[in-house]
């Protein structure tokens, strides 16, 4: 991975001993100048002041999705509007997230694995035609090119649960606000909120349900 330790976190006298060694880490913050450290500014950064994805710096989505996914084991995506069948935005979508997560995480890829959640209006059936081709098109392609086993969950949007879009990796639920369909063929992004909710783990798991 290119990802480099941000800070080195440590008590007083861990600093001067290794202020007194050859250990030079790139950075080091120590606890009790933790909360005014340039290290804590750009986490509280990422977690509440991250703007739309189309207004990032150039690398700075995929910087985020790095992040936020490296530690995780499994990923699930939660999208309302794959259920329509209609996957090509999706797999380029959640294609790039899934890119940037299977070469840079920490574990071995033969440990990760991937859950799509999608749903129905109750007043619809989902027939074979859309089921196969959300399966062909999306599923099995996005688990073909990353080399990651990729399962389908379709559910019934009974109480309407399933508006809002987000990915949830071991740690964190991110919300997406425009969903997975959210860039243009040559990887311009379109205009989306990106967001940590850590509010939405009861919201997720009835989605689950």
């Amino acid at each position: 991975s290119s990802l480099k330790t941000d800070t080195l976190i440590v008590d007083s006298a861990s600093l001067v001993r290794l202020q007194t060694s050859s250990l030079s880490p790139a950075e080091i913050t120590t606890l009790s100048a933790y909360i005014s450290s340039d290290f804590e500014k750009k986490r509280h950064s990422c977690l509440d002041q991250v703007p739309p994805i189309d207004q990032m710096a150039r690398g700075e989505f995929d910087d985020h999705v790095v992040r936020i996914s490296r530690f995780s084991k499994r990923l699930r995506f939660y999208d309302k509007q794959i259920g329509k069948g209609e996957v090509g935005g999706f797999r380029k979508g959640i294609g790039r997230i899934l890119s940037l997560w299977v070469k840079n995480a920490h574990y071995p890829k033969a440990s990760l694995t991937v859950e799509i959640y999608t749903c129905v209006q109750k007043t619809n059936k989902v027939t074979d035609v859309i089921y196969s081709r959300i399966l062909d098109n999306l599923v099995r392609r996005l688990a073909s090119d990353y080399k990651v086993p990729v399962t389908l969950y379709f559910k019934e949007d009974a109480p309407s649960l399933t508006h809002d879009r987000f990915l949830q990796t071991d740690s964190v639920p991110i919300y997406f606000s425009k969903g997975f369909d959210y860039m243009d063929e040559d990887g311009t992004l379109h205009r989306c909120a990106m967001k940590i909710d850590n509010g939405a783990y009861g919201h997720l798991q009835e989605y689950r349900n």
